[in-house]
């Protein structure tokens, strides 16, 4: 998947303010286009391994709107849940996670 092939190289460049650009702006085109497949597609095969806190939590703003059209959310949430849990504290994991509670 290109986007996030794009996203990882971003990453691991630790080039944030294209990182968020490139998030915000992928992200928004597919739901203003109500294209919630390629979203989910997205969500779906995040590899949380390649991105760091601040590029996991632009993710989970970036849907958070949409986040009951999305199918995959709860099971993309829950897994940026546990890899936040392994690269930062509970506090700040709970911090970052209680502004995007699937409800």
């Amino acid at each position: 998947m290109m986007f996030l092939n794009s996203l990882y190289d971003l990453v691991s460049l630790s080039s944030k303010e294209k990182t968020i650009d490139l998030i915000f702006e992928t992200i928004d085109g597919y739901l203003n286009e109500s294209d919630f497949l390629a979203v989910d597609s997205i969500l779906e095969n995040v590899d949380f391994q390649k991105l760091d806190v601040r590029a996991t939590s632009c993710l989970l703003s970036s849907v958070y709107r949409a986040r009951t059209l999305l199918k995959n959310y709860s099971s993309f949430y829950e897994r940026a849940r546990k890899r936040l849990l392994e690269i930062t504290t509970e506090k700040q994991t709970q911090a970052i996670l209680s502004r995007f509670k699937y409800e």
